[in-house]
């Protein structure tokens, strides 16, 4: 089966499916495809290829605590000896 031809019968189903829910049923269904639709776009967003040090303040600050004292006396700061 062809992709094209597959997704339309998926979409098909899902629609088939909905037919027979409930409002509430509806409700869920669609908070659930926008929380899809969300983590997706989330995805894209943060892709390495989109990190931009330059442009994020973040980014720009990586690694200014890797000197001495923070770097080396970290672990015996936080857990002793």
């Amino acid at each position: 089966m062809d992709p094209g031809n597959e997704t339309a019968v998926l979409k098909d189903r899902v629609v088939e499916n909905l037919e027979k829910l409930s409002k509430s049923g509806i409700q869920n269904v669609l908070k659930f495809s926008e929380f899809l639709l969300y983590e997706s776009d989330k995805k894209k967003n943060l892709r390495p290829s989109s990190l931009d040090p330059q442009n994020d303040p973040i980014l720009q600050i990586i690694g200014t605590a890797d000197v001495k004292p923070f770097a080396t006396e970290i672990d015996q700061e936080l857990y002793g000896d």
